[in-house]
């Protein structure tokens, strides 16, 4: 499969072609675990931010439930939303690292990949401060376009939703003499690049649902699939905007030369 294909590929091929690549030797495998320790390492991080919070809280009255002692406890610090920031930034340099993998093995059928290779993608000169970037400037982003309307919010999650493919393609494929991007190019060229796709991409989201529920009903179990699945099939998705994105930018230069 070349990777002009995915220029062509619908939604179920795309999923498809996601699978298919799951399927080879030692791939799901791989993904799988640097899909779970993330998880494992945010779930213990949360776990014992609330044990500490609930420690902090008043618990004296015997009849309270632990529904309402875990509210207590989560409300009674300042401190809570730096909490969920924290986990964050736990997770995001592993799931990034995992999204970046994702995309080298879509292109790249024969690429060999090590679950060392994956953990540690971002954390490097290269990526981790420009990660980091990317991550603070797409929640001020959002979190604006909420406060002026939910719909802003919206349109911006998904327009600035190809920032971090953007930035791996800026380090690992920009073409000489090309400038490479900073913050503001990658966040500006992945809004670009969504513009008349953003609806594909919910769709696409959507049609993940019915996983994502599996994953609820087997106590996350379920995700050890889904998570590389999805991971693969959003780095279709990416390759295929980029082609798209690509050929209305050579035509729009060609008609500009005429």
């Amino acid at each position: 499969m070349q990777n002009e294909d995915f220029y062509y590929m619908s939604r179920p091929e795309l999923k498809a072609a996601a699978k298919d690549r799951l399927r080879q030797k030692g791939v799901w495998a791989k993904m799988a675990v640097a899909t779970i320790i993330p998880l494992a390492a945010t779930l213990f991080l949360f776990t014992t931010l609330f044990l500490t919070s609930l420690a902090m809280t008043d618990t004296s009255t015997s009849t309270m439930s632990f529904n309402e002692l875990y509210t207590q406890a989560m409300n009674s610090s300042a401190d809570t939303q730096r909490k969920e920031i924290l986990v964050n930034l736990v997770s995001i340099f592993f799931t990034t690292g995992l999204s970046f993998t994702a995309l080298d093995l879509i292109r790249n059928r024969s690429k060999k990949i090590s679950v060392g290779s994956i953990m540690l993608k971002c954390f490097n000169s290269r990526y981790f401060w420009m990660v980091l970037a990317v991550d603070i400037m797409t929640y001020v982003a959002v979190q604006f376009g909420t406060m002026l309307f939910i719909i802003p919010g919206i349109l911006l999650q998904f327009g600035l939703s190809m920032s971090y493919m953007v930035l791996y393609d800026s380090r690992e494929h920009q073409q000489e003499g090309q400038r490479r991007l900073d913050i503001f190019g990658v966040l500006a060229e992945s809004y670009r690049m969504m513009r008349g796709h953003k609806f594909d991409l919910f769709v696409l989201q959507l049609s993940f649902i019915g996983w994502f529920l599996l994953c609820g009903f087997t106590f996350g179990l379920a995700y050890l699939w889904v998570g590389p699945y999805y991971e693969l099939t959003f780095a279709g998705f990416y390759e295929q905007v980029r082609l798209r994105y690509a050929d209305k930018q050579k035509q729009m230069h060609d008609d500009g030369a005429l």
